[in-house]
């Protein structure tokens, strides 16, 4: 079952996972913590979380693309 609003919501979570991701990866900008505190290091464990999840909802996207002969 394909479902337009599944595709949607995925590309948008890939896309916002994806620009948290980048940045996370610039020095010199205060990086908030999941466990608190913030550092201007960069988070390179946290960005590779980030790619991780931009790349399940990448794949999630694309199971449920909308078919070119439906409407």
């Amino acid at each position: 079952m394909k479902n337009r609003t599944r595709f949607r919501s995925a590309m948008v979570v890939a896309l916002l996972a994806m620009v948290l991701a980048v940045y996370y990866l610039i020095p010199g900008i205060n990086h908030p913590r999941p466990m608190g505190g913030a550092t201007t290091d960069p988070a390179t464990g946290m960005a590779v979380v980030l790619f991780s999840i931009a790349l399940i909802a990448g794949i999630v996207a694309l199971m449920n693309r909308p078919n070119a002969n439906r409407e």
